[in-house]
């Protein structure tokens, strides 16, 4: 028998030596039997065990994946990962090597590295193989386990450096920080009891964000480097995450707008917008294909570009293009009441100039409620505007494409007549065409009457 070997799984010892492992084969000619000398250029090898198995994958996983360079050369980066329903596994973009951690039932569901151990989660039990070792889980040579109360639902590496970097380790109704750098100076410290992750909801842009029963969590550090504070962004939207919290399926970061975004079965979706470690504000949005799961990467130029995977069993690219795969995204909104700081006067509104951005062509439309929407005050219907930009910018544009006088920034006059305490703007467009625009501002002209009898 003859065959091209992919990798070497060396699963216990360290040179061929006395060494215990497996070849993965490429291809492959013959059978070999046990006792069979495997020889390279005519020179005894290795000794096989058996005949080769083909690799197969069982259906229905869900692959938790981490990118690593676990000891190899300069580049060598590699997805190490798990799916549940089959083992842990190394591939390069060519060769899938299963890893063989040796438990009874090998189906590991999370998997991370961290400093330079592989570990993979087994229920409560989380096992960490030798040092830059993933394929040698033996406890001689390097390899252990912790076990934790309940199932470990997440695994997210915490900023920081080479001294002060951490792994929080979350389950459902808990959140543990392992601290150190190697099993002989490891800590692990349990950070908050009754605070947890919801499964694939864990992301890590500068600070770490999780869904907990509760709403949205930031973890960040504190002054006093290597140690964490938490805080609950969504508290504002309780209704929304409590009728939800059993339908997270996915989630996601959108760097370039800064936003952290959790997925749910039922099609809808949250995205929180934080800058300069504040949150700005928090918007529902739904998918009209639900998102079962997501991935994000970097093109060659250094674009941003991310990717979800849907119930119809379709791959879609997120963040572009003017629709949802060809049918309209619409939009709208209703902002509080306003008073103009005066609650108890009368005002006789006249019209509102807003200001608006955007690289297209634009449509909406605008309308607003009079008098905490009153029926003793007669309520205007919606109207619908145009914002006729075309950015086009000197040296960055294609000839014959653009227009001489464009703007991408300019007020927009609309009406909104009414006499009431308060007033109530609202915003919709519904749109396969349009670009992405936006409302910077309000500005409303009104006269003060007299107050309120």
């Amino acid at each position: 028998a003859t065959g091209v070997v992919a990798a070497v799984v060396v699963e216990n010892g360290t040179a061929w030596a006395g060494a215990t492992g497996r070849l993965i084969l490429s291809s492959v000619t013959g059978t070999w039997a046990a006792s069979d000398q495997i020889r390279v250029a005519g020179h005894h090898r290795a000794t096989a065990t058996g005949a080769q198995t083909a690799i197969t994958l069982q259906p229905n996983g869900r692959a938790d994946v981490v990118y690593a360079n676990m000891g190899g050369a300069a580049g060598a980066t590699k997805i190490y990962g798990a799916d549940g329903v089959n083992r842990g596994f190394e591939f390069d973009g060519t060769t899938y090597v299963p890893i063989r951690t040796g438990m009874a039932q090998d189906t590991p569901t999370r998997a991370i590295v961290f400093r330079n151990y592989l570990f993979f989660s087994f229920g409560a039990s989380l096992q960490y193989s030798s040092v830059a070792g993933p394929y040698v889980w033996n406890p001689i040579l390097g390899a252990g386990e912790m076990v934790f109360p309940q199932p470990i639902t997440s695994l997210q590496a915490l900023p920081g450096d080479e001294s002060g970097g951490a792994l929080a380790i979350y389950t459902r109704n808990n959140t543990f920080i392992l601290y150190g750098t190697a099993p002989a100076n490891w800590a692990q410290v349990t950070f908050d009891r009754g605070t947890g992750a919801i499964p694939y909801t864990t992301q890590n842009m500068v600070e770490a964000y999780a869904l907990d029963d509760k709403g949205v969590m930031s973890l960040s550090t504190t002054r006093r480097f290597g140690n964490f504070d938490s805080a609950t962004l969504t508290f504002p939207i309780r209704p929304f995450i409590q009728a939800r919290r059993s339908l997270a399926v996915a989630s996601g970061l959108n760097r370039e707008k800064s936003q952290y975004r959790v997925f749910y079965s039922d099609g809808y979706a949250l995205y929180i917008t934080i800058a300069n470690e504040r949150l700005l504000g928090s918007m529902p949005v739904l998918f009209p294909n639900p998102v079962t799961c997501w991935c994000e990467g970097e093109a060659t130029d250094g674009s941003e570009f991310s990717f979800f995977g849907s119930t119809n069993g379709y791959v879609y690219r997120m963040d572009t293009g003017p629709d949802f795969d060809g049918q309209a995204i619409p939009a709208f909104i209703k902002l509080n009441f306003n008073p103009e700081g005066a609650s108890r006067l009368l005002k006789r509104y006249r019209r509102a100039s807003l200001e608006v951005t955007g690289t297209g062509y634009a449509t909406f439309d605008f309308g607003f409620s009079l008098g905490y929407d009153t029926t003793d005050i007669d309520q205007a219907g919606s109207t619908t505007y145009a914002a006729p930009f075309a950015n086009g910018r000197w040296d960055a544009f294609v000839w014959d494409t653009f227009y001489w006088d464009s703007r991408g920034l300019a007020p927009v006059e609309v009406q909104c007549d009414g006499t009431a305490e308060n007033i109530a703007l609202a915003l919709a467009s519904s749109t396969r065409y349009s670009q992405p625009f936006t409302i910077n501002s309000a500005t409303l002209h009104y006269s003060v009457r007299r107050g309120i009898r």
